[in-house]
């Protein structure tokens, strides 16, 4: 799913979130490689943690959730007005920056890691990469290690 059909103008994505906000935070993003300013807000669920990041007033939406036997990611789709499955979605721990769907939008997210580590403290790996269900966002399939995701995962 190309990231493209996932933004839309701010005044034209989904409904405000539901749950507490935890954290707005400036911070940079690239988009296809570009670097931009950008902003980001947390927001805690019930279900799920959301994320919206805004570039010139561009927004992109994913949310992240983890319930017993299940682990996902969504991204809002403006053109169906619902979540739909993210592709993949990458960490880099030692940069501090998440990639929906390759490169097409990365942000540096310090708060995000941190949470992570303090979440997960048995995690030693400092790159994740996971793939989803298209359709559920479910997760598919994860591999732990810069090499062997670049190996043909």
């Amino acid at each position: 799913m190309a990231l493209l059909g996932a933004t839309a103008p701010a005044a034209l994505a989904e409904s405000a979130p539901v749950g507490r906000l935890l954290y707005t935070l400036e911070t940079n993003c690239t988009v296809r490689g570009v670097p931009q300013r950008c902003a980001v807000e947390a927001w805690d669920g019930r279900t799920a943690t959301m994320y919206r990041t805004t570039v010139n007033g561009t927004r992109t939406s994913f949310r992240l959730f983890e319930t017993p036997g299940q682990r996902g990611a969504q991204i809002w789709s403006s053109d169906r007005g619902t979540w739909t499955g993210l592709d993949k979605l990458s960490l880099d721990f030692d940069r501090r920056i998440l990639c929906l769907n390759g490169d097409g939008l990365c942000l540096e997210n310090p708060n995000f890691f941190a949470s992570l580590r303090q979440q997960y403290p048995e995690l030693r790996s400092n790159w994740i990469m996971a793939r989803f269900d298209a359709a559920t966002g479910l997760l598919t399939a994860i591999c732990y290690t810069r090499e062997a995701c670049n190996a043909g995962f």
